[in-house]
């Protein structure tokens, strides 16, 4: 599999998995328990005049998160995709 398609089919997993998560209001983060945003909530938090109100906010916006790392092996396969939030993801990352 390609690159590009490899993270087409990542975003596609992600995005029915964000519609389920909210279809079924599961809106808080399973790492922190903060409560997530979603894509429907972008302009929300654009509209939103505080900057630091605003940074918070899209730490919080839910997230695809891969368990196991691509870089170690892991697949797009939807046993190791989660829907975490912005900032629980990046600190993974690092």
């Amino acid at each position: 599999m390609t690159e590009s398609n490899y993270h087409k089919t990542a975003m596609r997993a992600g995005s029915r998995m964000k519609a389920r998560a909210w279809a079924n209001k599961e809106f808080f983060c399973p790492c922190c328990g903060a409560r997530m945003y979603f894509p429907i909530h972008e302009e929300k938090i654009k509209r939103n005049k505080d900057p630091e109100g605003r940074k918070a906010q899209a730490k919080r916006m839910a997230s695809l998160d891969h368990i196991l790392e691509k870089s170690k092996g892991g697949t797009n396969e939807i046993h190791n995709l989660r829907i975490i939030c912005q900032g629980c993801n990046t600190d993974r990352s690092r």
